[in-house]
């Protein structure tokens, strides 16, 4: 496995933590069968969500901003904090697009800290109707976030 994530150009550190996070997530998916084909899955998942992450990371750093009063390069944890920003209004965004139920349900859950149970008990739905809005939410968030 270590070898899989040099051979993608991982960096050794990178590689061995990467490593951990796969088999890590496959002990949290306690998968029964084969765990060859289940295992090169998480890794190929793993290495797409590191590159994103240093996609982004990328952007981040070469993205030199300028205050325009002063003409100063942004300190970068100002800098961090303006995309924190940006992120937490996209995510508002895409949770104010969701439809009624759904917003409603997502956010008893995210917000209120509600369990699948408490919000079916108190929407009168079945546990897997709200298993069905929450799964659309995230589906829904993931979607547009990566288009972004």
């Amino acid at each position: 496995m270590l070898r899989y994530f040099r051979r993608r150009g991982r960096s050794d550190a990178d590689a061995q933590d990467l490593v951990q996070e796969t088999f890590l997530s496959l002990a949290r998916a306690q998968f029964s069968g084969d765990p060859l084909p289940y295992l090169r899955r998480i890794a190929r998942n793993m290495l797409i969500s590191a590159a994103r992450r240093d996609n982004r990371w990328s952007k981040l750093m070469s993205a030199a901003p300028f205050d325009e009063r002063n003409a100063a390069p942004i300190p970068p944890q100002q800098h961090l904090a303006i995309e924190a920003r940006d992120v937490k209004q996209q995510i508002q965004r895409a949770i104010d697009q969701l439809p009624e139920k759904t917003r409603t349900i997502y956010l008893l859950h995210r917000r209120e800290g509600l369990s699948y149970a408490q919000i079916a008990l108190k929407m009168e739905l079945s546990v897997k109707s709200v298993e069905y809005h929450i799964s659309s939410a995230l589906k829904y968030l993931v979607r547009e976030l990566d288009q972004k």
